[in-house]
């Protein structure tokens, strides 16, 4: 990833593809809930999240680094610490169970089959959180990356 040519609005953009493709799935499977859904929906809370810091001024390597990477808890946290809410209005019923999906996304559980039982939100509620994260933060990006 070229990290010069890499925008706010490129990272939103991205997130709500994903999100997008979440619905489709979650569509075509007669609204039967399974591990790509999941994956693709934390795929979008995350570069949602990433394209919100990176529009508050954390640079992308520092976003890709460890202590960001793909733990939503963390990006969440940053972001809610950078003034999130004066863009997109999560209650804190959004923020737990964007910090409950993002248990199993960091173990990549919804890319890799392992035994066991899973801490799995409420899909609906997991689909909304996306949902005001993408819808919120698009004209946010946007007039960032237009600066």
């Amino acid at each position: 990833m070229d990290e010069e040519r890499t925008t706010s609005f490129g990272l939103w953009r991205y997130g709500n593809d994903f999100r997008k493709a979440a619905l489709a799935v979650l569509t075509h499977h007669n609204n039967e809930i399974f591990m790509p859904y999941f994956f693709l929906l934390g795929q979008s809370i995350e570069l949602s999240l990433k394209a919100f810091l990176l529009a508050r001024g954390i640079p992308l390597s520092e976003l890709r680094s460890r202590k960001y990477g793909h733990n939503l808890k963390a990006l969440l946290d940053e972001a809610r610490h950078r003034k999130l809410g004066n863009e997109v209005k999560l209650k804190n019923t959004h923020c737990a169970v964007i910090h409950l999906l993002g248990i199993e996304y960091l173990g990549k559980r919804f890319q890799y089959i392992k035994t066991g039982s899973m801490s799995i939100p409420e899909p609906w509620l997991a689909q909304e959180a996306a949902d005001l994260l993408s819808n919120g933060l698009q004209q946010y990006c946007l007039k960032n990356t237009l600066k």
